[in-house]
């Protein structure tokens, strides 16, 4: 009798879940039957999620933004942006105001996220320019901290607004995948032993941050159609 190789099991299923993911770019149908063989292959072998999970090779990887980070609470809501459409985590490395922002995924999924990060960063500021021009008219004052941080903070609502709006179907073709992921990131980031940095107040003004609130309704968060 053949001796089965466990490990290409475990391969072909984790390719079966890349196939599956959001971003893999495949139809409706080739993610059905990609799902459908994975629930296949794991009775036969007598598998669970977590084998593959502990039994392979993590695919977790990180890379550093290129920018230094001197953007203060409003990037650090963009940042968490993009991590709930990624599916990425981030931290900060360095010290005082010369430190970067990490971010923590699946391969792709980083390089996603850093390229949307400039993508929508370019957007927000272009938003800002035509407030600050449109404040300049009137004679009115605006906060540019305040105002950044309105959009970014309606940003990140939004996209934890779209995660729960998940449709039952979409839930079960990409929630395996999902808990397979933040649980190796979640692995991955308790290797770096980070620990939790204190965020100074900030003081609002309030006309600047509601309009920032409203203006952040314009801005697309569909990674995919962003970046194409």
């Amino acid at each position: 009798m053949a001796t089965i190789d466990i490990q290409s099991i475990i391969e072909k299923i984790q390719k079966l879940f890349r196939m599956a993911d959001k971003g893999s770019g495949a139809s409706e149908n080739e993610i059905s039957m990609a799902n459908a063989a994975i629930k296949r292959l794991l009775a036969e072998h007598n598998l669970s999620q977590a084998d593959i999970r502990v039994k392979s090779a993590s695919s977790v990887t990180e890379a550093d933004s290129a920018d230094i980070m001197k953007g203060g609470k409003w990037d650090r809501e963009l940042r968490q942006t993009i991590d709930a459409i990624c599916g990425v985590k981030h931290y900060y490395r360095g010290y005082a105001k010369n430190f970067t922002c990490v971010y923590v995924g699946d391969a792709d999924d980083v390089q996603v996220a850093l390229a949307l990060y400039i993508i929508l960063k370019k957007a927000i500021f272009s938003l800002k320019y035509k407030y600050f021009k449109e404040c300049k008219e009137n004679g009115t004052y605006a906060s540019r901290g305040s105002y950044l941080l309105g959009v970014t903070s309606r940003m990140h609502e939004r996209a934890k607004e779209a995660a729960k709006m998940e449709t039952p179907k979409a839930q079960e073709q990409y929630g395996a995948l999902m808990v397979i992921k933040g649980k190796e990131i979640a692995d991955f980031l308790k290797t770096k032993n980070l620990t939790s940095s204190r965020i100074r107040r900030t003081s609002l003004h309030g006309e600047s941050y509601r309009r920032g609130l409203q203006d952040g309704n314009s801005v697309g968060l569909n990674a995919r159609n962003t970046l194409t």
